[in-house]
């Protein structure tokens, strides 16, 4: 059995072509589609490395 961390984000349907990406892209990875904005969080805060 595999068990998901509490704190893993869950994946986002594309509304185009149903494929689940993770809650940090803004376009599908499959389609290219722009994906919706799920409970507001669009960033992990993890972007900037500097």
């Amino acid at each position: 059995m595999c068990f998901r961390p509490p704190g893993a984000a869950k994946a986002v349907k594309c509304p185009s072509c149903g494929c689940f990406n993770p809650p940090t892209l803004k376009k599908c990875k499959k389609c290219g589609a722009d994906m919706p904005a799920e409970n507001g969080s669009t960033t992990g805060g993890k972007e900037t490395a500097k």
